[in-house]
């Protein structure tokens, strides 16, 4: 829970994130000043820099711009390199600086992978300086001490998108290929060959600068040598063509420089008595650079010149071609525009008689076959016509030519599934291939209609034109003038200033079966009324994203208030008071509103007393979620039926009815009062002049309503005496607590004293009371479970568990309650072991870790056995095995998420479970689709401190264990992780690790030699593996902490789940992988197979496949890969 003020300035937080992760500007400004003269450049203007870049520094996110030393760079790898910059990649040791919210302090992130653009010959600082402003993800400066060439530390992967030569974005991103850096490396090259033949070579550069795509082939001059074995294939008078071996081979990219493909075979078109330079020409343009030729060569002996040609391409030649032909007009049908400009107009037919193909003996015709019609309007000459023409692969897109007989129009003739990639307006590729969007095209035409419409207000009619020329994707809204006469059936919210209405026209869509926007009529809005608002302010903070879900700006003609227009189910999540994301989105409950209503508030109400006034704001201020309890000032006269029930040298407890009640959030959005609430007064007899002390009672106190202790408020009886009104009074349960000790007793002084103190830690009504409860109350007992140590049954508790009636006011019981027997073997003598189990499983309702109720003792064996919660689900593995087929994805990151609280409170409170594996995972109700409070962590039996661990057994289920435990060494929390990323794989998979092997020796060396079990890569989402991965790391180091994860699973579920929430690039990243992974999972249904006979997913000790593990290095793997071969 944070506080609105900083515990080391007391300055208020100047927002709600830094209260929420604790971060103070002022603090940290003067901590980033108070280190200057830690560090240095060694030049006083770098420093400067440096200093004045640090604090520019306005949130946690920021990164720190630091002077990073040259030796905090290793593996370092030289990535691209131009005469003023060469790119490196390295690992940066220490690591950036980073926030950690817990331990409210910057810490670094260890081995981080960094790029580094080393800056060659810079003159001044102000050209460095320059430089640095250019890059947003930028982490500091560093200087080679041998070059002194000074160096920018950049986020590496700004470089997985920019090139590293020009730092210009990839003409192709997937491939790291750069045209512009292609081109110019090839004209640098033109130097370096000559076909002998200033023409020819012209030629050759005029096609390698045609290049287009990292897929193209680079047109070459290559030498006759280059080519062996060469054999003739066909001959006539002009040509013979033959197979040869090409030695070097064509260029090809491998995703970082072009390389050759050695001793490629070729086809050899040999030209006869050709008699100038412009036949070669023409007969090269019949061939795709793209996909047939590879360059030109000449015979020495005879002069003739050659085509290299792709040898496949030369194979089929006969029969996959497309024949060119005249196609006459009337063979055209059923001619639909689909778009047109200035130059052309493309329609879609079916060709009656349809193109020629070879059906194995002759041509035949495929009929009725659709195809695109290119029209040419206003081409002056056939050469204009022929250069069309050359545009199009003979091979794969054009069918032939074309008249229209009315306009004279000439007609290209194109396979219609060109396109399904080109726009049918401007012929470029489209923006988004999938929906056949083509951003420059529709921005075109938004402009073009501009003149149909007016908000007849020019600044509302500039912004709206310029919020329309934002759109980047077939997705995004359009934002619309909307007459306010298009809605209808116009309903109030049941909160102020939004209605429901029905807009006639609806929204444009992008229909991407008939390539243009569509209105979805009828559509159900919401109406916003700004009263007196600036509105081009209020828009400007809504995304034109579709997840922004602004529709547009109407006005009323009666009020002339403007309107906004947003998608109806917007106020199911953004606040209709500041339009940001509800604190909480279930309740409809926003933070900063309800702190200003309180705030609005503080004039209404006061104690007479400006410190507890002052107290009770602060108090009030501290409000986290809807259902926190308001704390307040309470009038005297309020209370009625006042009954004395405890007192102590300090205060008198004594319960009442407060009539008006405290204040609820309720589904309208609002706060009540739940009149004559029944509550606790305290009240506190020298209180007249201790402030002091009345702040320590209430920070004692809760406001928080379901975890610990809760207080109302704070009130004055007309004889001064200061009360405080509390829910639940812990004084008055403990006392009564201690009062029964002597009505029960184990007959074991330890086990009393045991539970005695073990009852007396709660901290809230709802909290379990752990109880000495004798055998002879249960009944139905069956064995559910067996393990090497202990043994399971269910049962039926006759009285059941003591729970706080809120009602009465005291504790009943729940009586014939299901619960989980544990017998531990052997246990007649109570021991530690026993006893620090007990103690690890929680008393917290609602937790995440497996519910104790209490001890009994078997009267016969004289075993002693906790009662626990009953888990009607089973284990996590026997419940997996029933309900794979209906495991979702957002399932599976509730699961995951509760699953990794439960372990937050353990590394919370020091400790290590050491035995975390899908079988200590229970499911408290047998259901598929609600995780929520419902999966715990059990089987506590080894859990331990962390600087208390037993080194000499290795106990648990083998997959789970890490390899640096399987060694020998001690357990640590990262252990924990490692086996947390075991059960990511679970969880992604439905199968366990390794289930296809044995669990041996041999497992144990392939785990500690860095094998992990193998993934499908769509099977889950990329992110979610690259998590997974850093947890089952060999390197301890570097797996996350709890905290980390807990926000990653945390961010997954919230980005998965909130579908109206606005996102940022990443985000939006991160949803599309699990939607696709939930397709994917729906699309290939997993069967549960057998696992290896010898692969054991119950706890036992491994130190029998482990002996021989420990002589091994930590990093000597290839100690370990002798170790598997001596087996």
């Amino acid at each position: 829970m944070s506080s609105r003020r900083c515990k080391k300035c007391d300055e208020q937080y100047l927002s709600y994130f830094d209260a929420e992760y604790n971060w103070c500007k002022p603090c940290q400004i003067n901590n980033l000043k108070e280190n200057f003269p830690n560090w240095s450049s060694g030049n006083d203007n770098i420093d400067n820099f440096i200093q004045e870049m640090q604090l520019k520094i306005n949130s946690h996110y920021d990164k720190i711009f630091e002077w990073i030393p040259y030796n905090q760079f290793s593996d370092i790898k030289e990535r691209g390199k131009n005469n003023f910059n060469t790119v490196c990649f390295a690992t940066w040791k220490d690591g950036p600086l980073y926030w950690n919210m817990y331990d409210k302090e910057y810490v670094r992130g260890s081995k981080k992978t960094v790029a580094l653009k080393f800056l060659h010959n810079f003159q001044n600082i102000a050209e460095l300086q320059n430089e640095v402003q250019e890059y947003s993800k930028i982490y500091g400066i560093s200087q080679d001490p041998d070059t002194k060439d000074y160096i920018m530390v950049i986020y590496y992967q700004y470089f997985e998108i920019c090139c590293v030569k020009c730092y210009k974005i990839y003409t192709n991103r997937e491939y790291k290929w750069c045209k512009l850096c292609q081109i110019n490396c090839l004209k640098e090259n033109f130097t370096n060959w000559t076909s002998g033949n200033g023409n020819i070579d012209n030629f050759i550069q005029e096609m390698q600068l045609k290049i287009n795509s990292c897929y193209d082939k680079i047109f070459e001059w290559i030498p006759y040598n280059q080519f062996s074995d060469i054999k003739e294939r066909s001959k006539n008078n002009f040509n013979t063509v033959c197979f040869a071996t090409w030695k070097g081979g064509p260029l090809y990219w491998n995703n970082k420089e072009y390389v050759r493909d050695s001793n490629t075979e070729v086809a050899l078109k040999f030209l006869h008595n050709f008699q100038n330079i412009a036949e070669l020409q023409n007969e090269v343009q019949k061939y795709s650079i793209i996909d047939k030729i590879y360059g030109i060569s000449q015979d020495p002996d005879t002069k003739d010149y050659i085509m290299s040609i792709n040898e496949m391409q030369l194979k089929i030649n006969s029969c996959y071609d497309k024949i060119f032909e005249w196609i006459p007009y009337n063979q055209f049908s059923d001619i639909k525009e689909r778009g047109k400009n200035n130059f052309n107009t493309v329609c879609f037919a079916t060709w009656k008689d349809g193109p020629l193909y070879w059906n194995n003996k002759e041509y035949v015709r495929d009929s009725n076959k659709t195809v695109a019609l290119k029209f040419l309007h206003n081409f002056q000459n056939i050469a204009e016509l022929q250069n069309e023409v050359q545009k199009y692969s003979i091979i794969d897109k054009i069918y032939g030519i074309s008249q229209d007989p009315d306009t004279k129009d000439y007609i290209m003739v194109i396979y219609y599934h060109y396109f399904e990639i080109y726009c049918v307006k401007c012929y470029k590729i489209y923006t988004n291939i999938e929906f056949k969007w083509c951003k420059l095209c529709q921005i075109n035409c938004l402009k073009e209609n501009f003149t149909n419409w007016t908000s007849e207000n020019d600044n509302i009619d500039n912004f709206i034109q310029e919020m329309q020329l934002k759109i980047n994707h077939p997705n995004n809204i359009i934002i619309e003038w909307i007459p306010y006469n298009q809605f209808s059936d116009i309903k109030k919210y049941s909160f102020a200033t939004v209605y429901s209405a029905i807009w006639i026209d609806g929204p444009l869509d992008w229909n991407k079966n008939k390539v243009e926007y569509m209105k979805n009529s009828n559509k159900t809005v919401a109406l916003k009324y700004l009263h007196n608002l600036e509105l081009q302010q209020k828009v400007e903070e809504y995304s034109f994203i579709r997840n922004g879900n602004i529709y547009g700006i109407s006005q009323d003609p009666n009020t002339k208030d403007y309107i906004m227009v947003f998608h109806n189910e917007y106020f199911e999540t953004y606040c209709i008071k500041c339009y940001k994301i509800y604190t909480k989105i279930s309740s409809k409950w926003c933070k900063p509103c309800q702190i200003n209503y309180l705030k609005e508030n503080f004039t209404i109400w006061t104690s007479e007393n400006e410190i507890i006034d002052n107290f009770i704001q602060e108090m009030q201020l501290k409000i986290e979620d809807s259902t926190n309890i308001i704390i307040e000032w309470i009038s005297y006269n309020q209370f009625s039926n006042i009954k004395g029930e405890n007192t102590n040298n300090i205060a008198k407890v004594c319960s009442a009815t407060w009539k008006e009640g405290p204040l609820y959030w309720n589904n309208n959005m609002e706060y009540i009062r739940d009149s004559n609430r029944t509550i606790y007064l305290k009240c506190l007899h020298k209180s007249q002049n201790i402030v002091n002390e009345l702040q320590r009672e209430v920070k004692e106190y809760s406001f928080i309503n379901d975890k610990t202790l809760n207080i109302y408020g704070i009130s004055q009886n007309p004889n001064t005496k200061i009360i405080l009104c509390s829910r639940w009074c812990k004084p008055c349960q403990t006392n009564y607590l201690k009062e029964n000790f002597t009505n029960w007793t184990s007959r074991n002084e330890i086990i009393d004293n045991f539970i005695q103190a073990m009852q007396l830690k709660i901290n809230n009504y709802d909290d379990i009371v752990i109880e000495w409860i004798l055998y002879n109350q249960f009944n139905g007992i069956k064995e559910i479970g067996k393990g090497g140590f202990s043994t399971v049954y269910s049962a039926i508790w006759e009285d059941g568990p003591l729970n706080w009636n809120k009602d009465d006011k005291k504790y009943t019981k729940d009586s014939n309650k299901t619960v989980a027997l544990k017998y531990l073997h052997n246990s007649q003598d109570i021991n530690n072991g026993f006893l620090n189990e007990v103690k690890e499983y929680s008393i917290i309702k609602n937790s995440n870790i497996l519910n104790i109720y209490g001890i009994i003792q078997d009267p016969d064996t004289k075993d002693y056995i906790m009662v626990l919660d009953y888990a009607e689900g089973g284990n996590f593995n026997d419940w997996m095995k029933k309900n794979h087929t209906y495991f979702f994805w957002k399932d599976k990151l509730s699961a995951l998420y509760n699953i990794i609280y439960g372990l937050k409170e353990l590394h919370q409170k020091q400790m290590i479970h050491r035995d975390f594996h899908t079988g200590n995972i229970l499911l408290l109700r047998n259901m598929i689709d609600n995780f929520n409070n419902c999966v715990t962590i059990s089987d506590m039996g080894l859990c331990g401190e962390v600087d208390n661990v037993d080194k000499t057994k290795i106990y648990g289920v083998m997959p789970y264990v890490a390899p640096e435990v399987l060694r020998g060494n001690p357990y640590t929390q990262a252990a924990d992780i490692y086996s947390f990323g075991m059960i990511m794989y679970f969880v992604a998979t439905k199968k366990q690790p390794f289930a296809n092997c044995a669990h041996d020796e041999l497992l144990a060396l392939d785990i500690c030699d860095g094998i992990r079990p193998e993934i499908n890569v769509q099977e889950a989402p990329k992110c979610y593996i690259d998590l997974m991965n850093r947890c089952w790391d060999s390197n301890l180091n570097n797996r996350p902490n709890i905290t980390e994860i807990v926000e990653l699973i945390s961010s997954f579920c919230d980005l998965y789940e909130n579908s109206f929430a606005i996102k940022d690039v990443e985000n939006n990243e991160i949803e599309k992988q699990f939607k696709e992974a939930e397709e994917y999972r729906r699309a290939n249904p997993s069967t549960i197979e057998n696992d290896h006979p010898q692969a054991i997913y119950t706890s036992r000790i491994l130190n029998s496949f482990t002996n021989n593990l420990p002589k091994y290095d930590d990093n000597n793997t290839e100690c370990l890969d002798c170790g598997i071969d001596q087996e």
